[in-house]
C-alpha cells in the first residue's frame, strides 16, 4: 500500500473529521426531517386552522437545514477533496508504474486486455446511464412529493374553510334558535301582561289593536275639536267679561271722585255740625249737614262777633297782668333787692381802703325802725340810694379813695354819714319823693306784696288762658267753616248728592252686567274643565292603545322574524351537515395526498440509493484505458456485468508474473478505491462534484493514461 506524504496526513485526518461531521449532519438532517414530518402530522391533526402557516415554516426550516447540509458538504469537499484527489492520483501513478513494468509481459495478453477494456467500457456506459436515469427518477419523485404536499395544503385549506363555514352556520343557527326562544318568551310575557289573549294570532291581534287605536284617535280628535270650540267660546266670554269689568271700572272711576268729594264735604260738615262751638253758637243740641249748609253764613257772622268780644276782654286782662308783672318784678324773688351796681362798686372801693361803708338801703334796713324808714327816705333820698359811712370823720378819706379808684359812675351817687341819714327833716313843698319799693328796705312788706300779686296774677292767667283757648278754638272753627263753605258753595252739596246717586245706579248696572258675564265665563270654564278631563282620559286611553298596538306590531314583526329564523335554523343545520361532510372528505383527501407524498419521497430515496450503487459498481470496474462506450448498450446490466467478469477472468489467466500481477492488482485496487473515494461525493451534490473535478484537474497530470477514472457521466 502506498504511503501518503507527511503534508497530506493532517489534511487526511481533517478530512476524516469533516467526513464524520458530514455524516452526523446528514443523519441529524434526516432525523430532523423525520421528526418534522411526524410533528407536522400531529400539528395538522390538532391545529387544522394553522396548517398552511406551519407547513410553510417547516418548509423554510427544511430549506435552511438542506442549505446548511450543502454548505457543510461543500466545506468537507473543500478540505478532503484535495487530499483524496492527490491520494487517487498517487495510487493511479503507482498502478501505472506497476502496469508499465508488466506491459511487456502482458503484450501477449493484449487481446484479452482489449476485450476486458471493451466489456468494461460497455459496462461503465450502462452503469452511468442507469445512475443518470435513477437520479432523474429521484427528481421526478421529489417533484411529485412537492405537488402532493401542495395539493394536501390546498385540501387542508378547503377543510379549514369548511370548518369555518360549519362554525359560522352553528353560530347563526344558535342565534336563530335563540331568537325563536326569545320571541316565544316575549309572546308568553305579552299574554301574562294581558296585552295579548292566550292562543290568539299575534299579527291579527296587532291589526285589531291598531284599529282600536285609530278609533280612539278619531274620538280624541273629535273631543279636541269640541274642546277647541269651547275654548273659543270661553275666550269670547272672557273678552265680554273683561269688557264688562272695564265698563264697571270706568263707572266706578267716574263715581269715585264724586263720592270722594261728597264724602269729604259731608265728613267735614259732620265734624263741624258735631263741634260744640258750632252748637253753642247756634244754641242747639244737635245739627245736621243740611242745616249747617243753610246757616253757614249766619254762623260765620256769629263767630266773628264772639271772637271780637273775647279779644277785647283778653286785652284788658293782659294789660292788668302786665302791670302786676312789673310790680312783682320790682319786688324781686325774696329778701332785699340789691342796690345799684354803681353804689355796690363804691362800697367795695371804700372797704378795700379800710373804710367801713354800706349802701343806703342796707343801712336803713339794719339801723332804722320800720315806721321811720319811709320818712327818712323822703328826707334823704340821695343817701338812701347812695353810700353811708359809719364814721363821719372818714369822709375825706373816702373821697380820696374813690377819686384814687378813678370811678366814673353813670349816675350821681351821694356819700354821707349814717347819722345824717337817720336824722329826720321836714319836707318842703318844692319837691316830693316817689313811693319806694319796700323790697329795698323792708323784707316782710315786700314778701306780703309779692304773695298778693302772685295770687291775682294766677287767677288772671287762668282767665287769659281760657279766653285764648276759646278765641283760638272759635277762630279755628270759623276758618274750617269758611274753608268748607269755599269748597262747598251753597247748593253744591245737593248737586253732588244727586250726581253720586246717578253714578251709583250706573255702577250697580255695570256690576249686574259684570256678574252675568262672570257667570257665563264660569259656565264655559266648567265645560272646558270637563272637556280637559275627558281629553286627558282619552289621551291616556289613546296612548295606551297606541303603545299596545306598537308593542303588538313589534311582537308580530318578531314573530315573523322568528318564523324566518326557524326556517333558517333548518337550512343552517343542513349547511352544517354539508360542511361536516366536506371536512371529512377533505381530511381523507389530505391524508391520501400526504401518504402519496411520503411514497414519492421513499421512491426518490430508493432511486438515489440505486444511483449510488451504480456509481459504486462503476468505481469497481477495472480498465486499462479508462474508456466509456459512447453508445449505451441495449443488453441488461446483469449480462454486461457477466461479460465483463468473463473477460476479466480470461485476462487474469493470461497474465505473466504472479507477484507482479498481485502488486499490480493491489495498485489497481488502491487506485480504484481512491477513485471511489473521490467519486462518492459526486453522487451527493453537483456543486461538490464540480469542486472535486476542479481539484482533480490539478493532479491529473500525475494520473497514468489508460486507467478509468469514474466520474459524473
Amino acid at each position: 500500500m502506498l504511503k501518503l506524504p507527511r503534508g497530506m496526513r493532517p489534511r487526511q485526518a481533517a478530512a476524516r473529521r469533516l467526513g464524520a461531521d458530514h455524516e452526523a449532519a446528514a443523519a441529524n438532517a434526516s432525523a430532523s426531517e423525520s421528526d418534522r414530518d411526524r410533528t407536522r402530522d400531529v400539528v395538522n391533526e390538532i391545529r387544522r386552522q394553522t396548517l398552511a402557516l406551519e407547513l410553510a415554516v417547516a418548509e423554510e426550516q427544511q430549506n435552511a437545514a438542506q442549505g446548511g447540509l450543502a454548505a457543510t458538504e461543500l466545506e468537507l469537499a473543500g478540505w478532503a477533496g484535495c487530499e483524496m484527489v492527490e491520494a487517487r492520483d498517487q495510487a493511479a501513478a503507482d498502478a501505472h508504474a506497476v502496469a508499465q513494468q508488466i506491459a511487456d509481459a502482458e503484450e501477449n495478453a493484449r487481446p484479452a486486455l482489449a476485450a476486458r477494456d471493451t466489456a468494461a467500457a460497455r459496462l461503465l456506459a450502462k452503469l452511468h446511464d442507469e445512475a443518470a436515469n435513477d437520479r432523474a427518477r429521484a427528481r421526478k419523485y421529489n417533484q411529485e412529493a412537492e405537488q402532493h404536499k401542495a395539493a394536501a395544503g390546498e385540501t387542508d385549506q378547503q377543510r379549514t374553510t369548511a370548518l369555518r363555514a360549519e362554525e359560522k352556520a352553528r353560530s347563526e343557527q344558535k342565534s336563530a334558535l335563540a331568537e325563536v326562544t326569545e320571541t316565544a318568551q316575549a309572546v308568553d310575557q305579552a299574554v301574562s301582561e294581558g296585552l295579548l289573549p292566550a292562543g290568539t294570532d299575534v299579527p291579527a291581534s296587532a291589526v285589531e289593536a291598531r284599529r282600536n287605536a285609530a278609533r280612539l284617535g278619531e274620538t280624541l280628535a273629535a273631543a279636541e275639536r269640541d274642546a277647541a270650540q269651547i275654548a273659543r267660546e270661553l275666550k269670547a266670554a272672557q273678552a265680554r267679561a273683561r269688557k264688562a269689568v272695564e265698563v264697571l271700572l270706568g263707572k266706578e272711576r267716574a263715581r269715585e271722585p264724586l263720592a270722594q268729594q261728597l264724602h269729604h264735604l259731608t265728613s267735614r260738615a259732620s265734624r263741624l255740625a258735631a263741634d260744640e262751638v258750632v252748637l253753642a253758637a247756634l244754641a242747639v243740641d244737635s245739627l245736621d249737614t243740611q242745616t249747617l249748609d243753610a246757616s253757614a253764613e249766619a254762623l260765620a257772622r256769629q263767630f266773628a262777633d264772639d271772637i271780637g268780644m273775647r279779644e277785647e276782654r283778653l286785652d284788658g286782662l293782659r294789660s292788668a297782668q302786665n302791670n302786676d308783672i312789673r310790680v312783682l318784678t320790682a319786688l324781686g324773688d325774696g329778701g332785699l333787692l340789691p342796690a345799684r351796681p354803681e353804689a355796690d362798686a363804691a362800697v367795695e372801693v371804700l372797704r378795700a381802703s379800710g373804710i367801713s361803708a354800706h349802701t343806703g338801703w342796707q343801712y336803713l334796713a339794719q339801723n332804722a325802725a320800720a315806721d321811720e324808714r319811709t320818712r327818712l327816705i323822703a328826707a334823704h333820698p340821695e343817701l338812701a340810694d347812695g353810700v353811708v359811712l359809719v364814721d363821719a370823720t372818714q369822709l375825706p378819706q373816702a373821697r380820696t379813695a374813690i377819686e384814687a379808684a378813678g370811678m366814673l359812675p353813670a349816675a350821681a351817687i351821694a356819700v354821707g354819714s349814717g347819722m345824717q341819714l337817720l336824722t329826720a327833716a321836714e319836707l318842703t313843698g318844692t319837691r316830693f319823693v316817689l313811693d319806694t319799693n319796700p323790697a329795698m328796705f323792708d323784707e316782710a312788706a315786700a314778701e306780703a306784696r309779692r304773695a298778693e300779686l302772685r295770687q291775682d296774677m294766677n287767677r288772671r292767667g287762668q282767665d287769659i288762658e281760657t279766653l285764648i283757648t276759646e278765641v283760638r278754638r272759635t277762630r279755628d272753627v270759623a276758618a274750617e267753616l269758611a274753608a268748607w263753605r269755599y269748597a262747598c258753595p251753597s247748593g253744591r252739596l245737593t248737586e253732588l248728592t244727586e250726581q253720586v246717586l246717578i253714578a251709583d245706579a250706573a255702577v250697580t248696572t255695570a256690576q249686574e252686567e259684570t256678574a252675568a258675564a262672570t257667570t257665563e265665563v264660569e259656565s264655559w270654564a266648567e265645560r272646558e274643565n270637563g272637556c280637559s278631563t275627558r281629553l286627558a282620559e282619552l289621551r291616556a286611553q289613546e296612548r295606551v292603545a297606541a303603545d299596545n298596538a306598537s308593542a303588538l306590531e313589534r311582537l308580530a314583526a318578531r314573530a315573523e322574524r322568528s318564523a324566518v329564523a326557524q326556517r333558517r335554523a333548518g337550512e343552517l343545520e343542513q349547511a352544517r351537515e354539508s360542511a361536516r361532510r366536506t371536512v371529512e372528505e377533505a381530511t381523507a383527501a389530505r391524508e391520501q395526498l400526504l401518504e402519496q407524498a411520503e411514497e414519492a419521497v421513499r421512491a426518490a430515496e430508493n432511486a438515489r440509493d440505486r444511483a449510488e450503487r451504480h456509481l459504486a459498481a462503476a468505481a469497481e470496474v477495472v480498465t486499462a484505458r479508462g474508456e466509456v462506450a459512447t453508445d449505451v448498450p441495449r443488453q441488461s446490466l446483469l449480462a454486461l456485468q457477466q461479460a465483463y467478469a468473463a473477460a476479466a477472468d480470461v485476462y487474469r489467466s493470461l497474465e505473466v508474473g504472479q507477484d507482479l500481477r498481485s502488486e499490480a492488482d493491489r495498485a489497481t485496487a488502491e487506485a480504484a478505491r481512491r477513485r471511489t473515494d473521490v467519486s462518492k461525493p459526486h453522487t451527493r451534490s453537483d456543486h461538490r462534484s464540480r469542486t472535486t473535478a476542479h481539484h482533480s484537474s490539478r493532479c491529473r497530470s500525475r494520473q497514468p493514461a489508460g486507467r478509468h477514472r469514474p466520474g459524473k457521466p
